[in-house]
């Protein structure tokens, strides 16, 4: 028997005196309606049609006590107050919180409550865009930090919601300021990373099972959904590093295209141009380094799709021609890296499809939209 006694609480929002199901995550006790969450979830449903003997069923005020081992108490209120309160989850544009967006969609999925599920991925997709031309986004429904891109992109691995990724791993890497914001805690003085019992037994949490097999991307304990995975981190901090020091060499060599020496075909005035470019490169790539106090030189928190923007052709003083040519080769070197981000941050190819074309399948899967015909699947990846 379960009493208001002991450790728990009664949570604020979620006691209704009526309700004839009491929910407990952690040390809060949620009163709810049963017949209503059953409706909503068919997990809850059967969870709740499973007979059990009285004896053996602990009660509180009456009430049959379930008990969610798995789930913290802060995102179990989020869910169950977006199950009982429809106002509290509305879709985009209404604005929501990161915190929110990822207990409901984590949950929704568990207790297969796929009205919210669906809302979730509608916020998640304001934010993620499967477009070169929509990133970065324009109008998110939601703020987020460093720790909220590390929180979305551990749930959305672990939930297979692949097409958020390769924007969220992309931004994640943007925003930190050094690889010490992408690994937390999960990496030790000596500069190895903590997996497996180490990661668990540092977070004061008990090692799993070392002969129960899981995904490389799967939780490894308890509540664990606020930190990237082990092979994550390591993939973070890997690109991190990769994606400032390929910068320069990358982003930056349509102006090396065809090499300085030489004019582009077509040019009126190769002299000035060829030494517009020149100069042009040489200031790029010293912007790429940045001095420390000690006197070694480090790259800069450039990033490829930041690099080189709009404004920066207005100091690109050519003539028409090279200007063309070089807003192509530009636009297709980012194109080229855009396509690459899947790969990149290991969304492996599957399901009939690769890359973006597989992605974009699953997203408006996700979000419920309709499928494209062939003639205009066509023009969306090309």
């Amino acid at each position: 028997m379960v009493s208001l006694n002991d450790d728990a609480t009664r949570s604020p929002s979620l006691w209704f005196p009526d309700g004839t199901l009491v929910i407990r995550a952690e040390r809060t006790l949620f009163r709810v309606y049963a017949g209503l969450l059953a409706r909503e979830s068919p997990v809850f449903a059967d969870m709740l049609a499973f007979p059990q003997h009285e004896t053996e069923m602990e009660r509180v005020e009456g009430c049959p006590v379930v008990e969610l081992y798995d789930d913290s108490a802060e995102e179990v209120r989020c869910f169950l107050e977006a199950v009982f309160d429809y106002r509290t989850f509305l879709p985009p544009p209404t604005r929501t919180t990161w915190p929110i967006l990822t207990s409901i969609l984590r949950l929704s999925r568990k207790y297969q409550v796929d009205d919210l599920t669906q809302r979730a991925m509608q916020h998640l997709s304001t934010a993620f865009p499967d477009k070169l031309e929509l990133y970065p986004a324009a109008n998110p429904s939601f703020d987020v930090d460093v720790r909220g891109l590390k929180t979305i992109i551990r749930v959305c691995r672990d939930l297979s919601v692949d097409w958020a990724l390769p924007a969220a791993c992309y931004q994640l890497c943007t925003m930190a300021g050094d690889v010490a914001a992408i690994t937390g805690g999960d990496v030790e003085a000596d500069g190895n990373y903590l997996t497996g019992a180490d990661a668990c037994h540092d977070r004061g949490h008990a090692p799993a099972d070392p002969h129960t097999p899981s995904p490389s991307h799967a939780p490894e304990h308890e509540h664990d959904h606020h930190t990237l995975s082990p092979s994550d981190t390591a993939l973070l901090h890997a690109q991190h590093t990769l994606l400032r020091a390929e910068t320069g060499a990358k982003m930056s060599a349509f102006l090396h295209s065809p090499p300085i020496a030489r004019a582009i075909p077509g040019c009126p005035s190769p002299k000035q141009c060829v030494q517009t470019r020149a100069n042009l490169r040489a200031q790029v790539d010293a912007s790429l380094c940045v001095s420390l106090a000690d006197g070694t030189e480090s790259k800069s928190n450039a990033f490829p799709l930041a690099l080189w923007d709009g404004s920066d052709w207005d100091r690109l003083n050519v003539c028409g021609v090279c200007l063309e040519v070089l807003r192509y080769r530009h636009k297709d070197e980012v194109q080229e890296f855009w396509r690459g981000l899947p790969a990149r941050f290991d969304v492996v190819a599957g399901g009939g499809g690769s890359g973006w074309a597989r992605l974009r399948r699953e997203r408006r899967r996700d979000l419920g939209e309709r499928e494209v015909g062939f003639v205009e699947w066509l023009g969306m990846n090309v």
